[in-house]
């Protein structure tokens, strides 16, 4: 028995797709999305340029919006970063390297609506799928990764995992978001610096 991918059949058993859960979506939903964002960025040392929330409604049933603009070369080399060592890698480990960056960069992606779940106290047992662009930009990443995306669900996990054990980071983004509106980079790393004084 020699397989290099598991048969479609076996992941479609672990790998059965669970529906958004349906949740008020306010201000505070939103800020929580983008500090979830944030904190993963910072959590893989991406530098974050700003953290902005759109306080006028866009549709009906959604208030806000919002974005975490960050340093997308620093996305890119997350996938060579490991790459980076001396003496250099053999091209197995340095092909595997890479991968776990796509890993990482789609984790980033996909923590805002892993950070909406916390916040409202949800837990779901399988990857939750959005036709969002957070989504489209992660299942790019692992597609050209992987050739697939099945690792999106491992995403999902570990952008979960990693964002309740920094939550009272998240929580400080979201609460400076919310008075503010828009933070730079300084504000964001104060809001965290504030949080670390007091642990």
């Amino acid at each position: 028995m020699n397989c290099h991918y598991p048969p479609k059949r076996w992941i479609s058993r672990v790998w059965q797709p669970v529906p958004m859960p349906s949740y008020t979506r306010d201000l505070r939903t939103t800020a929580y999305h983008e500090a979830g964002h944030a904190v993963l960025f910072l959590a893989f040392g991406i530098p974050i340029k700003e953290v902005c929330m759109d306080l006028s409604p866009t549709e009906p049933g959604f208030v806000g919006g919002g974005y975490v603009a960050q340093d997308k070369e620093m996305i890119a080399e997350l996938r060579k970063e490991l790459s980076h060592t001396n003496p250099p890698l053999s091209d197995d480990k340095k092909l595997h390297s890479e991968q776990e960056g796509a890993l990482w960069a789609a984790a980033s992606y996909l923590a805002g609506e892993q950070a909406e779940l916390i916040l409202h106290g949800i837990t779901v047992n399988g990857p939750v799928f959005l036709p969002s662009a957070d989504q489209k930009v992660a299942k790019n990443m692992l597609r050209e990764a992987f050739r697939h995306t099945h690792g999106v669900y491992y995403c999902q996990r570990l952008a979960r995992a990693i964002l309740m054990d920094l939550w009272p980071a998240a929580e400080a983004i979201a609460n400076a978001l919310l008075k503010a509106g828009r933070l730079d980079s300084d504000q964001v790393n104060e809001a965290v610096r504030a949080i670390n004084a007091d642990c």
